[in-house]
Order: C-alpha cells, then structure tokens, then sequence
C-alpha cells in the first residue's frame, strides 16, 4: 500500500498528538480552550485546533476535542464573514453513534445572520469535492481527532469560503472562525452545549503560533466587517462637515 506525502504528513502530525499532549504545536497556527491549556501545570484542553498551509494551496488541519459523558461528541470548525451563525461553511469531526468510528463531514449553516431560525445542512457532494482529502481519524486518551488536508478555495463551490480572500480596504483576512463542540444523536451533530468561541480577530490560515478565541454568542453581535465600514463613513462625514464649517465661515 502507498500513501501520498501529504497523507504520511497527517500520520505524522496525527501521531505527534498521541504524546499525551493534545495542545497547540509548534510552528503551527492554532486555537484552544481554555487559554494556556495543556502547558505544563495548566488544565487539559477541551478543544484544540492546529492548521498549517501547505506548499499545493491547502491547509492542513487537525482538529481535537474531549469527550465528555456517555453520548458521542463532535467538534466544529466554522469560517463566517462575521461573529454570528448563518451563512457558514461549516467541518465537524466527529464519532459515529457507537463511538467506534469518528468521520469528518462538511455542513453549511442555513440562515441569516440574527435570524431565529437556524440550523446547519450537511452537503450533499463527497467531501473531496468539496476540497478535504487525506483525512486520518483517531480517538486517543478521551479525544476525538480528525486530521485533514482542506484546499484553500475549491472553484464554483459557494459553500466552501475561499479562505485566501481580504478585505478589499486594508487586504486584512476576511474571515473569523468558530469552534464549537456538542454531542451526537442518530449519526446528527445536535447543538452546541455552550456557545462556541470565535475568533477575537480574522484569522490568517498563513500565519503560525496561537490564535485568540474567546467565549461569544452565535446569536448575537454584529458584523465587523460592516461595523468597521460605517465608523470609517461616519469618520470622513465628519471631516466634511468640519471642511464645509470653516469654509462657510
């Protein structure tokens, strides 16, 4: 049997994380909770996610989460354009109902932003359509672990975010990310037991060392990308009106 470079890569990196370390690696962008998990002294993580571009415009990912109680459990990765469900593309690792199996899946949250009614749709298409290959699943020492190459845009698929994209004023990433963790019912991810933690900023998938998350609500908030749009049209209205001001006078 043979495995392609990038598959014997995910083996590597997925046994790395079978040293009981199940924290943030070095050389790798990452986000975990909570803050300083899994350093030494400090309190297992809960969920822990590390990334790294590759040189053929993917990313790797491996994503963990710990199990708790006796239902199976699934982490999820969300990229939105803003820090509220609706309109995400969506990864979840998770285990199969007899926990004997754990499978990556691509989801796409259906809704508005602040609508009320949300709820996420698994794809319809294969996921290395959809751009994940090499995946390599695992659970170790009461994680559950998905390992996975993710292309960084796949063309003509809307539901699958170009994760190269920038703002068009300042060409900062475009994108935050989710994290949220929930258990499993009938092969069906059900909601999230807490609100899940997004990123404190977008997120550059180029970048390396730990990225902040932080506790927030899918269900509220606003739309950063829009809100830093109208503080910059409030800004140059005023410097008008202030021009207008001195020149009448």
């Amino acid at each position: 049997m043979q495995f392609s470079m990038q598959t014997v890569l995910g083996l590597v990196t997925l046994l790395a994380f079978s040293d009981a370390t199940h924290t943030c690696l070095d050389g790798y962008g990452c986000a975990r909770y909570p803050a300083n998990c899994g350093d030494t002294g400090q309190a297992a993580c809960d969920i822990v996610v590390n990334w790294q571009a590759d040189d053929a415009d993917g990313i790797q990912f491996t994503t963990q989460a710990k199990t708790t109680g006796t239902n199976p459990r699934w982490l999820g990765i969300g990229f939105s354009e803003d820090k509220e469900m609706g309109q995400d593309d969506i990864l979840i690792c998770r285990q199969t109902d007899n926990q004997a199996d754990v499978v990556l899946e691509h989801y796409w949250s259906v809704g508005p932003p602040n609508s009320t009614t949300k709820s996420i749709v698994k794809e319809t298409a294969s996921i290395t359509a959809d751009g994940l290959t090499n995946v390599v699943t695992a659970q170790d020492e009461g994680y559950v672990i998905c390992n996975f190459t993710r292309a960084v845009m796949v063309p003509g698929k809307d539901h699958v975010y170009d994760l190269s994209k920038t703002t068009t004023a300042d060409m900062m990433p475009f994108y935050y990310w989710f994290i949220g963790t929930g258990s499993v019912v009938s092969d069906a991810p059900q909601q999230h037991d807490v609100d899940p933690y997004i990123s404190t900023a977008a997120i550059d998938y180029t970048a390396t060392g730990e990225q902040m998350v932080e506790p927030g609500s899918s269900e509220e908030g606003s739309d950063s990308h829009e809100a830093a749009s109208n503080i910059m049209a409030s800004m140059m209205l005023l410097v008008v009106m202030t021009c207008l001001a001195i020149y009448l006078h």
